[in-house]
């Protein structure tokens, strides 16, 4: 009796060399077009200087109200500075740099990228509340202070 010898049958696990170049550039694709995007934090320093802004126009807003004197917030399309006038009977020049807790000035410049309008001047009378309610932008976020001079920031 002769037994017929199964031919033994081997199954590949595993890629094709051209599975595998297939998937590697559709990978290539995918991050040439995602990586740009998870890189850029423009957005962020636009959010991260309009909420600085905001808080120099609070800041300008209660140093307004403490002393009694008017603060003008001075905002050009790449930076902002807060002044008083120099006299302390709150007349003459609006040199008096308005300083912070740490006794530096209150001031800051925007991060590269990032435009902010319009450029105007925006002053808190000595009860706290600003000339004109006024809408700054920066980029897509919109810096809104109220005639009673609340500061909020939209997306």
């Amino acid at each position: 009796m002769q037994t017929s010898a199964t031919p033994s049958v081997s199954i590949a696990r595993g890629f094709t060399l051209v599975e595998l170049v297939t998937s590697l550039v559709i990978l290539g694709l995918l991050a040439a077009y995602a990586a740009p995007r998870l890189f850029d934090n423009q957005p962020f320093q636009a959010r991260g200087y309009a909420d600085e802004l905001a808080q120099a126009l609070r800041h300008a807003r209660k140093v307004a109200i403490t002393t009694e004197c008017p603060v003008r917030v001075a905002i050009t399309a790449a930076a902002y500075s807060l002044t008083q006038q120099a006299n302390s009977n709150c007349t003459g020049a609006w040199t008096a740099a308005v300083r912070s807790a740490d006794g530096s000035d209150v001031s800051g410049n925007a991060p590269p990228g990032v435009a902010l309008t319009p450029a105007t001047i925006i002053a808190f009378d000595r009860a706290g509340s600003p000339a004109t309610a006024t809408d700054l932008s920066v980029d897509t976020f919109t810096i809104s202070i109220a005639g009673n001079g609340r500061v909020t920031v939209t997306p």
